[in-house]
């Protein structure tokens, strides 16, 4: 344990932890960039169940702005024309945008009912939400304009036929893992049938003779009983009003000069509750539903991959509705917060996009202060602000953005048409006011082609998925043979680093050494098939001249189902236990490092009953001689099962080696999870140590460690014996630390200060020369303490045998794995 958690502790207590001197990470051995544990993904990846309302979400998303790009205006605009551009034509970014502001100046010098509605929103000196309408009118107008406009070298507007409508104060609603949350975005861009749908009673009953184009629109700026979903929202935006008076007006005559403004700050004064966050003009945007006010969700036990709900770390297996996802309302429920920043609003609404199924690569929004816009795009790599623009002193460069977005089809907005229903895709406009446009359906079943396979997968069938703004967003979904024969499968659909090894190479690698080990082959996922969808984060940064490093793709990879261990009891869960922590310790051997045990990474083979250790996304290989293969940015580990030395700053700065003993600690950590009883007192031990905040996590378990016995705390039925050795464990991981700290403290009062003692009388006492084992990253010391952690289980496990001395000695060259015989590009 680190000096770290003795200060933790010193706040209620003595300190709980003994000091150690971590061995530091060399840059051989890292080779990434640090990524600290903050933030929506590392929230995700902690396996928390959080109430995702704003005291909590707000600092996650601030973390995540923090590490945001930015880059200019105009070349974002080139980009996104780039993307409207016909096959064959063959003019730059700057010559489209060029062309496109010629064609687009004599509507913003001569449309009179575009500067009346922007004079409009100029004059109001009131409220914010007064804003809403006039700016939804003038930009309607807009586009109407350019809706029949041809320019050289763009394709026609999509079918979507999009529009923007304002939604304040209605909320739109969502359940992730089990976690609801309400949104308020101020105004929408939508399609003219979302638009349609969510109007559907008042334009049934409206009495105007205009097509349901016009009907539509005419009911855009205003206050509405109706709902949308986040599956109806292009692109939301978020107001902020900073002048309460008037603000300058349109000049009488536009040119194609634009003056771009600073990309907004991310400072930590949005966390403040100031003028911002209190606007007694603005509605609340975060508020939190009770979880009866939501369609109950049912749990399973079977999944593969990381799971967490309740106050217990285990997979939560939904039938998702489409109208328990995804829905909305005008009756806001109980205010439970404050009103969130705005640009953590902003930041909110592209979470929501990006979370609301697998389909989602990216999400575009706008944030607006007075008359200026700034274009956000989110994607799992991160946040890109653009330079802002004047939309009313710069209107030109603004409508081409507009005819951009008119533009834009559905993968342009974000959507993955592999992964998602064709009926998802549809756009037919009805034929009638009383026709109302079917909503998208994002649950029914959809095809998809592997390189060997064809499945279908159902992604109503939800086994594990996260809200996050930021990383791999990892989803489990059901999967079955397109033939119908075979077992239950699952497809794993996530966004790992381009830059890291991939998981399938490293599965396969581990097969290909649990050929001649039964400690490894039967104890690892079949891998089916895998393939990575053709999409990169790391495009749009090329194309915008910005930072790539860090750029993700689109895995979908096909495993049979397994079954999670956290529902066996005794003699069952340690055979499973012992099984998993003998092939982790096999493959580390081997060169495998997995990184990640936690409870919902070891699961059971429903055919075998045998232990699996899951999910190698972020596995390290090490050569022979010690060198790793660490390419990517993320740290590894679920918080609440991490070694406690590696709670730390240093280590997710990559100033920490990862060591096998590490991985060790987290089986130990994974017991109490599965072993005590259910009961309020050790509930609510669990569930103070299932939190993304690793000092927390830290201070909570380095006092569980220090008082273990003295807690006398009660196992499930069956689990006795099982928590007796438990609890064994525990106690040789204290004194392991104890060991350290005395060797520590040894260590400074024997070695004198270099600076002031000459070198000839510099004294280092024999003992210190010898490096401990427990810092020790050679695999003679993973053998070591597998040999002792193996010792100390059988003192209170009755008829355990350790493995054979044959089992845990290093492996020599030969008998290891060789790394260049699995090449995924061959």
């Amino acid at each position: 344990m680190s000096r770290n958690a003795s200060r933790l502790a010193e706040r209620d207590g003595p300190p709980v932890t003994p000091k150690k001197k971590p061995l530091v990470a060399t840059q051989e051995a890292l080779k990434s960039t640090p990524s600290m544990p903050t933030g929506t993904a590392s929230a995700a990846n902690s396996e928390t169940q959080r109430d995702l309302i704003v005291p909590n979400v707000t600092p996650l998303l601030y973390e995540d702005l923090k590490n945001s790009q930015t880059c200019r205006f105009k070349t974002l605009l080139g980009v996104f024309l780039l993307r409207c551009q016909v096959d064959g034509d063959t003019q730059t970014a700057e010559e489209l945008l060029k062309q496109c502001l010629h064609r687009i100046l004599p509507i913003c010098n001569q449309d009179a009912e575009i500067r009346k509605s922007l004079v409009e929103y100029c004059e109001i000196p009131g409220p914010e939400e007064d804003r809403y309408g006039p700016f939804v009118k003038t930009f309607n107008s807009a586009l109407e304009r350019t809706r029949t406009m041809e320019f050289t070298g763009l394709r026609p507007p999509s079918e979507l036929d999009v529009m923007f409508h304002r939604n304040d104060p209605t909320t739109i609603q969502a359940v992730h893992d089990g976690a609801a949350t309400v949104r308020v975005p101020d105004t929408l861009l939508v399609s003219t049938n979302s638009a349609h749908r969510a109007n559907s009673d008042p334009i049934v009953n409206s009495d105007l003779k205009s097509t349901t184009r016009e009907v539509v629109r005419h009911f855009a700026p205003d206050t509405f009983k109706g709902k949308f979903a986040w599956n109806d929202c292009l692109c939301a935006q978020e107001f902020k009003r900073r002048k309460k008076a008037a603000r300058d007006l349109p000049p009488l005559v536009y040119s194609l000069h634009v003056k771009e403004v600073e990309p907004q700050k991310i400072a930590a004064e949005i966390l403040s509750n100031i003028e911002e966050a209190l606007d007694p003009d603005s509605t609340t945007d975060y508020q939190s539903i009770q979880n009866d006010a939501m369609p109950s969700t049912t749990e399973g036990a079977s999944s593969i991959g990381s799971a967490a709900t309740s106050s217990k770390m285990q997979p939560s297996k939904k039938r998702r509705p489409a109208t328990q996802s995804q829905s909305s309302t005008s009756k806001k429920p109980k205010k439970e917060s404050t009103k969130a920043p705005p640009l953590v609003q902003c930041a909110s609404y592209g979470a929501e996009m990006l979370s609301r199924g697998v389909y989602t690569t990216h999400a575009i929004n706008l944030f607006i202060v007075d008359n200026t816009a700034w274009v956000w795009w989110f994607d799992r790599q991160g946040a890109i602000q653009s330079q802002g623009v004047d939309f009313v002193q710069n209107l030109p460069y603004f409508l081409v953005l507009l005819a951009a977005f008119q533009r834009f089809r559905l993968q342009d907005w974000g959507i993955n048409e592999e992964l998602v229903h064709d009926l998802f895709l549809r756009s037919e406009s009805p034929t009638s006011n009383s026709e109302i446009p079917p909503a998208p359906n994002d649950t029914a079943r959809f095809p998809f082609k592997f390189p060997n396979h064809r499945v279908i997968i159902d992604p109503g069938d939800i086994l594990h998925g996260h809200y996050s703004l930021l990383g791999r967003a990892t989803r489990i979904l059901m999967a079955y043979f397109a033939s119908g024969e075979g077992d239950d499968l699952v497809v794993k659909i996530y966004w790992p680093e381009e830059s890291r090894e991939n998981e399938a190479r490293i599965i396969k690698l581990a097969t290909e050494a649990g050929k001649t080990d039964d400690l490894i082959g039967p104890h690892l996922p079949h891998l089916i098939d895998h393939r990575d969808i053709r999409y990169r984060t790391g495009q749009i940064r090329e194309e915008l001249g910005i930072e790539t490093q860090g750029s993700r793709v689109l895995r979908v990879m096909l495993f049979e189902k397994l079954n999670h261990m956290d529902n066996l009891a005794g003699e069952e869960f340690m055979k499973i236990w012992m099984q998993c922590y003998r092939c982790h310790f096999r493959l580390w051997l081997n060169g495998i490092e997995h990184g990640d045990i936690s409870l919902s990474n070891l699961m059971v083979r429903p055919s075998t009953g045998q232990g699996v250790v899951n999910d190698f996304d972020l596995a390290v290989l090490r050569k022979q001689n010690g060198d790793r293969t660490v390419s990517g940015s993320e740290r590894t580990g679920t918080i609440p099962f991490m070694a406690l030395d590696l709670l730390s700053k240093d280590y997710f700065a990559g100033k920490i080696c990862r060591l096998y003993r590490h991985d060790c600690e987290s089986f130990i950590w994974v017991m109490p999870w599965v072993l005590l009883a259910k009961t309020a007192r050790e509930q609510q031990l669990l569930k103070s140590w299932a939190t993304y905040d690793y000092e927390f996590s830290l201070d909570r378990r380095s006092r569980f460690l220090l008082r273990v016995r003295r807690l006398r705390l009660s196992p499930a039925g069956g689990n006795r014996a099982a928590w007796t050795a438990a609890t064994k464990l525990f106690q040789w991981l204290r004194s392991k630390d104890e060991e350290a700290e005395l060797a520590v403290e040894s260590e400074d009062e024997g070695i004198s200060d270099p600076i002031d003692t000459p070198e000839t009388e510099l004294h280092v006492p024999d003992h210190i020369l010898e490096r401990s084992t427990w810092q020790d990253p050679s695999e003679a010391a993973a053998c070591q303490i597998f040999q002792e952690f193996e010792l100390e289980l059988r003192k209170k496990w009755i008829g355990f045998e350790v493995l054979p001395k044959d089992k845990t000695r290093p492996l020599s060259a030969e008998e290891r794995v060789d790394f260049d015989k699995i090449d995924l590009s061959s």
